[in-house]
C-alpha cells in the first residue's frame, strides 16, 4: 500500500510504522510507498522551542526534543522495510525556512529515520504555494507525488 499524510497525518503514519514493526506483519498490508507533507518530526513551532533544531548530515536534530525521540523506533521499521519516502514540506516564510506551522529542519530529521533498504526524497515548496495549508492544494506538489507514484 502507499500511504499519504500531511502535517499531524504523518504522526498517525509513524504510529502504524512502529506498531507494525512489533505486529505480526504477515497480516498488515506491505507499504511501498510514502509521502509526507509537512512533517513534524521534530516537534511544532509552537510546541517544541528547539524545533528548528539545526541537523547533522545524516538528518538528526543537534537538539533532539521529546517528540524526535518518541519516533526513534522508525529508524529499526525502515531499516527492515524497503520503503520508498518522498518528503514534502513548504518554505513560506523565506530566510525564516518554516510554513508557518513547521519548521523545514523539523520535516527534514524524517531523514534520520529513513535508512538502507529504504530510499528517501525530499522536496522544497518555496512562496505563498509553500505555506503550510496550502501545500495539500498546490498542483506542483500534486505533480510531485504523482511522478513520485508511478516511479
Amino acid at each position: 500500500m502507499n500511504l499519504v499524510g500531511h502535517s499531524m497525518g504523518n504522526m498517525a503514519i509513524a504510529s502504524y510504522l512502529m506498531a507494525s514493526k512489533n505486529a505480526d506483519t504477515a497480516a498488515l498490508p506491505e507499504v511501498k510507498k510514502q509521502i509526507d507533507l509537512a512533517g513534524t518530526y521534530n516537534g511544532l513551532m509552537v510546541s517544541e522551542k528547539n524545533s528548528n533544531s539545526a541537523l547533522l548530515a545524516n538528518g538528526q536534530p543537534m537538539i533532539p526534543t521529546p517528540y524526535f525521540q518518541r519516533l526513534l523506533a522508525l529508524k529499526d521499521y525502515y531499516s527492515n522495510h524497503a520503503v520508498q519516502v518522498l518528503n514534502i514540506y513548504g518554505n513560506s516564510q523565506g530566510g525564516a525556512e518554516n510554513d508557518t506551522t513547521v519548521y523545514n529542519n523539523s520535516s527534514k530529521s524524517l531523514r534520520y529515520f529513513v535508512s538502507s533498504p529504504s530510499t528517501y526524497e525530499e522536496k522544497l515548496i518555496s512562496g505563498e504555494n509553500g505555506q503550510h495549508s496550502k501545500l495539500h492544494e498546490n498542483n506542483e506538489v500534486n505533480q510531485a507525488m504523482l511522478n513520485f507514484l508511478k516511479k
